[in-house]
């Protein structure tokens, strides 16, 4: 740039400096800001998948101990206490008037924070299958008409309702479910 008195004009080395350091400090801000909502972005996403695991696994649970079935194998109809549950559900199948039988077995496994679902089922053949993998803690209570207890012996007799808490290791929120037990007897003697 040319003054009136034809002396050239232009930045010198300090303001250089520092529209460079503004700039640079500007870029250090805005990417700092960036980097810390990707992170609590991520952050949410894994709670967020966590509870929506841990709504599946209640759902599980709930639809397959309402299937449960109350007739004695071996003299057992149901056992637990407050990490494992022991039954035999029914399945339906396509065809309406079909039911499938299975022998479930959910064991909590606190050295890998996961619940297992083991299945035998009417033909004999085992399956096993990790539930959920950041699960802090399961506990069961089972209710005998009376009070909440925390074990179930194998008896001839089904709980009237049991109650299952989850704890996850992403958030100290517990989730709790109270699945009332079908009375089979009951059902079974309308029907006659």
């Amino acid at each position: 740039m040319f003054l009136r008195n034809n002396v050239k004009s232009a930045f010198t080395l300090l303001e250089l400096l520092i529209s460079i350091s503004l700039v640079t400090m500007t870029l250090a801000l805005l990417y700092t800001s960036y980097i810390d909502q990707i992170r609590t972005a991520n952050l949410i996403n894994k709670r967020c998948s966590v509870f929506i695991e841990g709504n599946t696994i209640m759902k599980i649970l709930t639809e397959e101990l309402e299937n449960i079935d109350s007739v004695p194998v071996n003299n057992k109809v149901f056992s637990g206490n407050s990490g494992e549950l022991v039954y035999r559900s029914r399945k339906k199948t396509f065809k309406l008037s079909e039911n499938k039988m299975s022998f479930l077995n959910y064991k909590y496994n606190s050295s890998k924070f996961s619940l297992t679902r083991k299945n035998i089922d009417d033909t004999g053949i085992l399956s096993s299958v990790d539930l959920g993998s950041m699960i802090k803690s399961v506990k069961f209570n089972f209710f005998d008409g009376n009070k909440w207890v925390e074990k179930w012996e194998t008896t001839n007799k089904l709980p009237f309702a049991v109650m299952i808490f989850l704890e996850f290791t992403m958030f100290d929120k517990k989730l709790r479910s109270i699945v009332y037990l079908p009375d089979f007897t009951r059902l079974r003697n309308e029907k006659i």
